[in-house]
């Protein structure tokens, strides 16, 4: 039986890596869930690029999501494989676009809003990792998600700003541009509202492109998936990064009224695709001792990788 290594344990209701949930419905979508087993041991050592979710097969282990697809289809399991050749090229455009924006925004709001980092991210991995693993970890991936946001100009602003608090521009430039953030803000409820528009523009841009280049390929009012009533990838990747922008957990989820309230349609999608799921009994095995996190196996795979 195949091994997936992700994060965990974790509560049902939070998920902060897209990426590994996306690659338990892939599984159970294509080889089908009596095949593979969910192993939540948050071992980034598994697969010799870091990465997870990881697959362990009995030749070799593929870490991260995209690798973990290629090699399933290379294998056969191809969840896209049935759609018109169009559709194909369509919803493999679309994966790629939906991973990069939507990953953007999901790993914004987990790890670059502070309230979020602090008051959940950071203490959620004192129970994933033991010590000293669990203080490193997190910070690592803050800095992650501040590369990559920085390449969308969603930097940390609240910092850069605070630090730049004495730097002086046009008095209009400034009131319109406070006289907007705060109308956004107060809108959707947004606590830190000097990132507010650059975020939720984004994220705006982002849902309205996915349903527009639905629409114009195959979804119509009574569609159930993105491609009409055939589950993809596409529907895959939309559904774990939306999982993440209507996290009712988080205490600064501004993105969560927006995408309610303009993008009806899109939740209405994430639902029907979630409730497919949920039929699907996932099947979780316990951590092996040498697969455990511990400071041992750290060290070890640091020298011997």
């Amino acid at each position: 039986m195949l091994e997936l290594h992700v994060y965990g344990p974790l509560d049902n209701q939070l998920s902060f890596s897209p990426e590994c949930q996306a690659a338990i419905w892939y599984l159970a979508l294509t080889i089908g869930p009596s095949n593979f087993s969910v192993v939540q041991s948050s071992n980034t050592f598994i697969a010799k690029n870091g990465q997870l979710p990881a697959l362990r097969t009995n030749n070799t282990t593929y870490g991260g999501l995209y690798s973990i697809i290629y090699y399933l289809k290379g294998d056969g399991f191809d969840l896209d494989s049935k759609l018109p050749e169009i559709n194909k090229a369509q919803c493999t455009a679309l994966s790629s676009y939906i991973t990069q924006y939507g990953n953007v925004c999901s790993q914004y709001l987990l790890f670059m809003d502070k309230e979020n980092y602090e008051g959940v991210m950071r203490p959620l991995f004192t129970r994933l990792l033991p010590f000293p693993m669990q203080y490193n970890a997190p910070g690592k991936m803050r800095e992650t998600a501040k590369k990559q946001c920085s390449d969308y100009g969603l930097g940390d602003l609240d910092e850069l700003l605070e630090n730049n608090a004495d730097t002086k521009g046009p008095v209009l430039n400034q009131t319109h541009q406070q006289v907007e953030t705060e109308k956004m803000a107060e809108r959707f409820g947004c606590k830190s509202s000097r990132t507010a528009i650059k975020i939720m523009t984004l994220a705006q841009d982002f849902l309205f492109t996915v349903m527009d280049i639905c629409k114009k390929s195959s979804m119509s009012d009574d569609s159930i998936f993105l491609f009409g009533n055939m589950v993809t990838t596409a529907d895959i990747v939309f559904a774990t990064h939306l999982q993440a922008l209507l996290n009712p957990d988080l205490p600064n989820n501004f993105l969560k009224p927006l995408v309610e309230s303009q993008f009806p349609r899109s939740v209405q999608l994430h639902n029907n695709f979630v409730e497919k799921m949920n039929s699907f009994q996932i099947t979780t095995s316990t951590v092996s001792p040498k697969d455990a996190v511990t400071l041992t196996n750290t060290v070890i795979n640091n020298i011997w990788g």
